[in-house]
């Protein structure tokens, strides 16, 4: 996505008084105008939600992100295929559990899902063709 679309985007989210923005995408990060849109969004008072998949957190030339996320107050989905080990690294690739729990622990070393004002959703993704079973107290 171009700059030239995010400012339709600004404009839009300003006529409508929207309250949140919600930016995904393969890795919505790695738009090289990404930083400065979610700049432009928070100065206009909308809050950001971002749907990573954690492991971009970790690449190089991102390693400042998770603080423009805590600075920026963003709101953090991220999507991890499972909670074990081998059924990520089935999913995705070895490594993959290992690098989205160093991303998840660096974190929330910052505050995420600790504090209120940065959420950090875990978005389990099961592999195959069936829906994970329901949300638990």
């Amino acid at each position: 996505m171009g700059w030239d679309v995010m400012e339709l985007i600004l404009e839009a989210a300003r006529s409508a008084g929207c309250q949140l923005v919600d930016l995904t995408g393969g890795a919505p990060e790695l738009n090289p105008h990404f930083r400065y849109f979610v700049e432009a969004l928070r100065r206009e008072g909308h809050q950001v939600k971002v749907r990573t998949n954690l492991t971009v957190l970790l690449k190089p030339g991102m390693e400042e992100l998770p603080e423009f996320f805590r600075d920026h107050q963003v709101q953090l989905v991220a999507s991890l295929p499972c909670y074990l080990e081998e059924n990520v690294c089935a999913q995705r690739g070895k490594g993959v559990y290992e690098r989205s729990v160093a991303a998840i622990k660096r974190l929330n070393a910052l505050g995420y899902g600790s504090h209120p004002e940065l959420p950090l959703y875990l978005v389990y993704n099961p592999g195959g063709p069936f829906l994970p079973p329901p949300n638990r107290p």
